[in-house]
């Protein structure tokens, strides 16, 4: 099973496209694996900046996503584990 880690973001003055970072889960030792990283392929439109940016949850698991949408989405932001990385 992975986790998901981080979220790359095109965006402008919207969120234009959006791609998943995720990590294999160790669960012999209950933590996110350093060795297994799977990135998604963005979904979305081509606009915003040329370079994405990224929002992770700082090695802890993202468990939701929540945004705003006023006919694009304008804003998102993670929910993240209280889960200790690596601990």
């Amino acid at each position: 099973m992975k986790s998901l880690i981080a979220v790359d973001i095109h965006a402008a003055d919207r969120v234009d496209a959006i791609r998943a970072v995720y990590r294999q889960i160790d669960y012999a030792q209950m933590k996110l694996s350093s060795a297994n990283v799977y990135i998604s392929d963005f979904v979305g439109g081509t606009g915003g900046i040329k370079s994405p940016k990224a929002s992770s949850g700082n090695g802890k698991p993202i468990v939701g996503i929540v945004g705003k949408n006023t006919g694009n989405i304008c804003r998102l932001g993670l929910v993240i584990s209280s889960i200790d990385k690596g601990k």
